[in-house]
């Protein structure tokens, strides 16, 4: 059973292009026994070694090694090449798939500092101010959205070691809370929003299911890819640094901008009644307030950029036109003549 899962897991990761090498397969292996609680007393800490590994591959004769194709740090930069193989790959993903069993995810940061607004002052003054409290503290959360311009409830990250009751109190309806020392996402938080929140609906659907977003810059969990086997579900990864030409949540709301204004006019609220920064029992009920406040303008965005992505419908050329150079005339071409 674990050769078998573990066979399944490497191909599914090579057809979400997140293939593994044998360090990471070792990893996959290693964790998979310790959450099966299985202890295999013939290995350090449950970890195969590498003639475990070469076993492995003999056993398995459709998994071959390859040599990866190092590609220098300039090419990996966001170009056309790199545009067309994204959607080259994509197509080939959601074909046949319905419009509804595709999910686009976006994590972004909520900062409690409000910004600069425009304000009135005598005329002649060279330093507008105003008494505010902000700070650089920021709370992660998780955004999920349909073609239909439908979003699924967002997930809250906290930076915090501990979690605490009064944290979840007045939030969005179905909102999912968790806490990392770092803030940001991890493996482990990504898992929980798979299986909280992008899995429940997406297991609703008939036939197969597609998940984009950003690469973490970590391969998924084996609990998550298990689940992507048995419930028909793909992985589509975005390009490093094409989230502002390929991530629908991006391009539809220019990097989420209805909501960041809506979430600073939220916060210069709270802040003209309150000092110091937003208590972390407060957040949930503040980020409630500016969902409710965008809920319908929202959609419309929403729509528009899984069209403006080239995502639905399909049209890789929306996205591929803004990255051709224009053509400049040659100086004293199309010259009009004055006498």
């Amino acid at each position: 059973m674990l050769n078998k899962n573990s066979a399944k897991a490497v191909l599914t990761a090579s057809e979400f292009r997140m293939p593994f090498i044998q360090g990471v397969l070792q990893d996959f292996v290693q964790q998979y026994l310790n959450r099966k609680g299985t202890i295999v007393q013939a290995f350090t800490d449950n970890r195969r070694g590498k003639y475990w590994c070469e076993y492995f591959l003999m056993r398995h004769p459709e998994i071959s090694q390859r040599n990866s194709q190092n590609i220098k740090r300039c090419r990996a930069e966001v170009n056309a090449e790199v545009i067309q193989n994204y959607y080259e790959h994509l197509q080939q993903t959601i074909d046949t798939v319905p419009c509804e069993n595709i999910i686009n995810y976006y994590e972004t940061n909520m900062t409690d500092d409000p910004g600069n607004e425009r304000v009135l002052v005598r005329r002649g003054t060279k330093h507008a101010s105003k008494i505010m409290d902000s700070s650089k503290s920021s709370t992660s959360v998780m955004f999920a959205a349909l073609t239909d311009g439908s979003m699924l409830p967002p997930y809250i990250v906290f930076k915090s070691k501990y979690a605490y009751p009064d944290w979840i109190l007045g939030g969005p309806e179905g909102v999912r809370y968790n806490r990392t020392i770092s803030g940001w996402f991890d493996s482990d938080t990504f898992e929980d929003w798979f299986f909280q929140l992008a899995l429940p609906h997406l297991r609703r659907k008939d036939g197969k299911k597609i998940i984009i977003g950003d690469n973490l810059g970590s391969h998924l969990p084996y609990k998550v890819l298990s689940a992507c086997q048995e419930n028909n579900i793909a992985f589509v990864f975005l390009p490093k640094k094409s989230t502002h030409i390929c991530e629908p949540l991006d391009v539809a709301v220019r990097g989420f901008r209805p909501i960041k204004i809506a979430w600073r006019k939220v916060l210069t609220e709270w802040k003209m009644h309150h000092k110091g920064v937003v208590p972390k029992q407060t957040f949930p009920s503040l980020l409630k307030k500016m969902l409710d406040r965008i809920d319908e303008s929202i959609k419309k965005n929403i729509i528009s950029g899984f069209e403006a992505t080239g995502i639905f419908p399909f049209n890789p050329e929306k996205v591929l036109n803004k990255m051709k150079p224009r053509q400049v005339p040659l100086m004293g071409q199309n010259d009009h003549i004055v006498e």
